[in-house]
């Protein structure tokens, strides 16, 4: 008779392996969506901080030898499918190229012609109504020290539809 039981959980056991695959399946694919449903077009508060590594030989605790770190700079701008970049905190006579977004991954690069030649690349992870990324420019400095590289790192968050 136990036997009999046992046969008879088998296809219980079964639809019940297939329901949790299934369900399991259902939330990956929800939560994939959720997250990856890339730019939602619209206002966007963009906080840009220094993201550069403090140089060789500064100090720990922040002391003379460590380079200041720049405040925050906050911008609102509004982010499109046909121009998802931030264009906040580029220096003058920079351009932004060759911007485009691809699910939730903006990409985009800057060429600067003003001033100092330089290049620059840039790239965010779009979250819902958030998104986090770097952006680091390359260009020429005073004096003919050579080139130097800025790091920075930007937050946003999506405030409305653009007005």
């Amino acid at each position: 008779m136990a036997m009999a039981t046992a046969k008879g959980a088998r296809p219980l056991v079964l639809v019940a392996a297939c329901a949790a695959v299934l369900a399991l399946g259902g939330v990956w694919l929800f939560a994939r969506d959720r997250g990856g449903a890339g730019l939602r077009e619209g206002r966007w508060e963009i906080v840009l901080t220094d993201g550069a590594p403090a140089p060789k030989g500064a100090s720990a605790d922040g002391g003379a030898a460590a380079r200041p770190a720049r405040p925050p700079e906050t911008t609102t701008e509004c982010l499109t499918a046909e121009s998802p970049a931030p264009r906040g905190g580029l220096p003058p006579g920079c351009q932004v190229w060759d911007a485009h977004a691809e699910g939730p991954h903006l990409r985009w690069r800057v060429h600067c012609t003003l001033g100092y030649q330089g290049d620059g690349v840039g790239s965010a992870e779009v979250r819902g109504d958030t998104l986090a990324g770097t952006f680091s420019l390359r260009m020429g400095s005073p004096m003919n020290r050579g080139p130097r590289t800025t790091l920075r790192k930007l937050t946003g968050r999506r405030l409305g539809p653009c007005e």
